[in-house]
């Protein structure tokens, strides 16, 4: 998640999308902070609703 993450600040960098970049870097920020201190991995729960798997989605909340 993290490569990710740096790849897609550093696209926008390059190209000169300064905003787009610390846009990305927010969302990053919100995800980080929320495994820190909320214990809720936001690409994990993300995934399982997208699978369809919605109720251990929910079961794997904090």
């Amino acid at each position: 998640m993290a490569g990710t993450f740096a790849l897609r600040i550093a696209l926008p960098i390059h190209a000169g999308l300064y905003v787009a970049a610390y846009v990305v870097e927010a969302f990053f920020l919100v995800a980080v902070l929320a495994l820190t201190f909320g214990g809720l991995c936001p690409s994990s729960f993300t995934y399982h609703l997208l699978r369809g798997h919605s109720k251990f989605a929910r079961q794997a909340l904090p």
